[in-house]
């Protein structure tokens, strides 16, 4: 199935570009969590070549989480004013605070609904699959969850496949979690677990390419409207 993820979505985990687009354009205030996401980014890819292709997973979570909080810093205005942000964030706070204390849940409503990922990034006939992954993952990341929530998030899931790539991202990670393996009394399957880390890797890797392009278009509109504000300017 990895091959498969590989073939559809066309990525390449080992072409890294280490977030060159958000070194080129990132305002110098953020370096320190454009460091941060470069950091998770090349120990992702450690683990992945090491063959640690649970602790890659769970790390790749943790550099989108990071690239989703460089993008609320740089997409401010978008971001006030959105319905996710004001249901998990504190608006009448300081704003960079704010941002620094939304958990990655909050944050990828704020993506989805924003639309940085976009829905086309993943294939018609993908989306089974990508759904049916999602729900093996969720019966042991949240096995107290019913039979109609689960059908419901599958529908919802198969609808919102950029939402779907988030999601199967946050539900590896939170199987970082021992409680949750042993509350629940499911025995840890490693080979299975490796499978399943190999293919939240290569999500990651897509998610992470699909927000740097993102940015980058943003920050090529932002170029030329100030462009057309200095030509205004000069009466040209």
């Amino acid at each position: 199935m990895v091959a498969h993820i590989n073939e559809v979505l066309g990525t390449s985990i080992s072409s890294l570009d280490e977030l060159r687009a958000f070194k080129s354009h990132a305002p110098a205030e953020l370096g320190r969590l454009e460091a941060i996401c470069k950091y998770f980014e090349a120990e992702m890819i450690r683990c992945k070549e090491s063959n640690a292709f649970f602790a890659a997973a769970v790390l790749s979570g943790s550099m989108i989480e990071s690239m989703l909080m460089l993008l609320c810093h740089v997409e401010s205005k978008d971001v006030q004013r959105s319905r996710a942000f004001k249901k998990y964030g504190k608006p009448k706070n300081d704003y960079q605070k704010a941002v620094t204390k939304l958990k990655f849940e909050a944050l990828i409503a704020i993506a989805e609904e924003l639309s940085w990922v976009s829905p086309n990034s993943v294939r018609e006939e993908f989306r089974e699959r990508l759904r049916d992954h999602y729900l093996e993952v969720l019966q042991i990341s949240s096995p107290e969850l019913g039979v109609d929530e689960l059908s419901s998030r599958a529908t919802w899931g198969y609808q919102n496949p950029g939402g779907m790539l988030f999601l199967h991202i946050q539900e590896m990670r939170n199987l970082l979690h021992g409680g949750r393996w042993v509350a629940h009394r499911k025995d840890l399957n490693e080979p299975v677990l490796a499978e399943w880390a190999k293919i939240i890797v290569v999500m990651a890797a897509e998610v992470r390419d699909c927000l740097a392009l993102y940015f980058n278009q943003r920050m090529q509109q932002r170029i030329a409207e100030m462009a057309r504000l200095v030509r205004a300017s000069d009466g040209t």
